[in-house]
């Protein structure tokens, strides 16, 4: 039996659930059927559909004069679980990147002692920004060539 947890944990609502187990079941229906059969409004099954249809697990077959929506192969379901775990992937490198960052912020932001890493004349600029913010002491190691970039910084 399907549990809607495992359909939670790969993005799926219940209503989009429903939608996609009874036109695996059904095959293809109209947008007026699904809403007759799953008891749901008929604009609601247009945006289910078309969320389904995003996700590749339904398609829309507009060969009719009335579109008729059908189940795509249930491959598809672990097509786009590896598209989720390559964007996990991709979130999980960015994190990294941008982490020291962050953990700098909250330190500073948590009024303890610390330091905060910033890369780059964007990063010089943040880091000024915290430094006027703070009103404190701050120790900065920089490059020789912000002063171009931010000439204000020298007048301070």
């Amino acid at each position: 039996m399907f549990t809607m947890e495992w359909f939670e944990r790969i993005g799926l609502n219940d209503k989009q659930k429903k939608l996609y187990l009874h036109l695996l079941e059904n095959g293809a229906l109209t947008a007026s059927q699904l809403a007759d059969e799953l008891k749901e409004q008929r604009t609601n099954i247009y945006l289910i559909t078309d969320e389904l249809v995003a996700l590749d697990l339904i398609e829309r077959n507009t060969r009719q004069p009335v579109a008729r929506f059908m189940a795509a192969n249930p491959a598809r379901l672990q097509q786009l679980i590896a598209k989720q775990q390559q964007d996990l992937a991709v979130s999980a490198k960015q994190l990294r990147k941008i982490l020291p960052e962050l953990q700098g912020r909250y330190v500073l932001s948590s009024q303890k002692p610390g330091f905060a890493y910033y890369e780059g004349i964007k990063g010089y600029g943040l880091a000024l920004d915290d430094m006027i913010r703070s009103g404190q002491e701050v120790c900065v190691f920089g490059s020789s060539n912000v002063s171009v970039a931010r000439p204000d910084a020298w007048t301070l």
